[in-house]
């Protein structure tokens, strides 16, 4: 049923003859006529939302019937980027210089933010192609007006190709206790970074050409080997002042970690509970409650070591405890095992060790030292892989080492027990040089560098050398003389390498450099 003053809304009459006759004609719009705007309203902004769907995507130049700019970094995402404020060192109030003619002003802050994504956005499908190159790189870091010298490294394997056949190999690898069967492997160089070049002559036949190292991510090895090892991610060379001359600086490495491995527990009882698949020898776990230092259960007391009773104690400690020695993670403290072996006369060794306030504060004390370091990363994920290395890395140095030395980690790993000094004298004799980084340029001769190896043949194998991607990148920062030195660092650390990060590989070990130049 219809209410009475919507039926009769509009139905009053303007114009009356006299008090008793009423012009019907004549009938008063005003009431209705709002009604009916806000009712299309509402239809024209529909027909606009539909009319804009097919520009949802759009992202141009000159913003014509654009996609809005918040939702451009969405749209990055959506492609693959992740993305982060490129201006977080800019003050509120600064504004760029005209950049373009038809400008009367420059940008602010903001606007450099969402113009640079603008042109990430645009460039996005040329750039990818060239993810994990120089020219990537250098693409990138023009796009975001920067200035970098972008240098690769190889390695050259100087000695050892062709002094060992494949059929010598095979038969030394053939000493392992676990080849000492019937059923042979299909790979009989199985567990050493080693590969055989096969060549092939005129009727298809096949001969071993040389043995070279070589390693594959699909195949297990022998130790722990995995490509890269302590290579790390992202190091800084950073100058700090000599003490001992002022005048003088010293470099030191930075290394950039993702992902901290410090410990956490609610109690000193939880910490011993953690077990050997979770901590080892050296980790540091921060407690929130240390209580167990007083408490009365002798099973879960903290036990200090003979003679130290008036120092390691709970009103000396701090919360941070290091595991020294990783089999023995369910001791609080000191503790007898009864193996003299490892632990020396007394058969007692610490488990988790109190770090005391003071250790904490001595800068030579190597676990307080572990313990700032962890507590200067912060967790994150963007950009790249998660990178963790408790700040111990040799550029790749131990990678390599393995590589020139095949039968060394088997060896180590127990694969060999059983053979005579002889023996295996004769298996560490198995050695290759190579040399340290190089630039491409400085190996003369070599054309055509491919990602992993390469070697030449023109009637036969060049035996001669033998290149191996180093997987290390140099990048130095070039710094105008005109330009605060610190806010351009902070500007590279803290904005552009999110998204340079995202054109490097995961396992690229990479450099970073600055050098102040003078502005021409």
């Amino acid at each position: 049923m219809t209410h009475e003053a919507i039926k009769n809304l509009d139905w009053t009459f303007t114009r009356q003859t006299t008090d008793d006759i009423e012009e019907y004609e004549s009938i008063d719009t005003s009431r209705i006529l709002p009604v009916l705007k806000v009712w299309g309203r509402q239809y024209d902004d529909i027909k606009r939302y539909i009319d804009n769907i097919k520009y949802i995507t759009n992202i141009t130049y000159n913003k014509q019937n654009n996609t809005p700019d918040y939702f451009i970094s969405d749209t990055l995402e959506m492609g693959g980027w992740e993305t982060g404020t490129l201006t977080t060192t800019w003050d509120n109030d600064m504004v760029t210089d005209v950049l373009y003619s038809g400008h009367q002003t420059g940008y602010t802050a903001s606007e450099v933010n969402i113009e640079t994504l603008r042109r990430l956005k645009l460039n996005s499908p040329y750039l990818l192609r060239m993810k994990g190159t120089v020219k990537g790189i250098k693409y990138l870091l023009g796009l975001l007006g920067v200035e970098a010298e972008v240098t690769e490294y190889v390695r050259q394997v100087e000695s050892g190709i062709g002094d060992y056949t494949y059929e010598e190999l095979v038969e030394l690898n053939g000493w392992k206790t676990d080849m000492q069967s019937e059923v042979l492997p299909d790979d009989l160089l199985t567990g050493l970074t080693l590969k055989n070049i096969v060549e092939y002559d005129e009727t298809g036949g096949s001969q071993s050409a040389m043995v070279v190292p070589w390693y594959d991510g699909r195949k297990q090895y022998d130790g722990d080997t995995y490509f890269q090892m302590k290579g790390g991610w992202g190091k800084y060379v950073r100058e700090v002042p000599n003490v001992e001359y002022p005048e003088s600086a010293v470099t030191i490495d930075e290394w950039s970690e993702t992902m901290s491995n410090l410990k956490f527990a609610a109690t000193m009882d939880d910490m011993s509970r953690m077990g050997g698949l979770v901590v080892k020898t050296g980790d540091i776990c921060y407690v929130e409650s240390i209580y167990e230092f007083s408490s009365d259960n002798e099973d879960r007391k903290y036990t200090p070591k003979p003679g130290t009773e008036s120092t390691d104690t709970v009103e000396n400690a701090s919360h941070y405890f290091i595991l020294e020695n990783g089999d023995y993670s369910r001791i609080l403290g000191w503790g007898y095992t009864g193996d003299t072996s490892d632990t020396g006369s007394t058969g007692g060794c610490y488990g988790w060790k109190s770090i005391t306030e003071q250790e904490l504060n001595d800068p030579n004390n190597t676990a307080a030292t572990k313990v700032h370091y962890y507590e200067s990363i912060i967790d994150n994920n963007l950009g790249n892989n998660p990178h963790s290395g408790d700040g111990i890395y040799d550029g790749g140095e131990e990678f390599f080492n393995r590589l020139k030395h095949p039968f060394e980690q088997g060896i180590e790993s127990g694969q060999y027990d059983g053979l005579s000094d002889e023996d295996l004298a004769e298996l560490t004799s198995v050695t290759y040089g190579i040399s340290d980084s190089l630039e491409p340029t400085a190996i003369t001769a070599v054309t055509g560098l491919t990602s992993k190896v390469k070697y030449y043949k023109e009637e036969e194998v060049d035996k001669s050398y033998y290149i191996l991607n180093d997987k290390a990148l140099k990048i130095k920062f070039k710094i105008s003389s005109e330009f605060d030195i610190q806010v351009y660092k902070d500007y590279i650390t803290k904005n552009v390498l999110l998204y340079l990060e995202q054109m490097i590989p995961s396992t690229t070990i990479t450099h970073y450099e600055f050098e102040s130049v003078r502005s021409s």
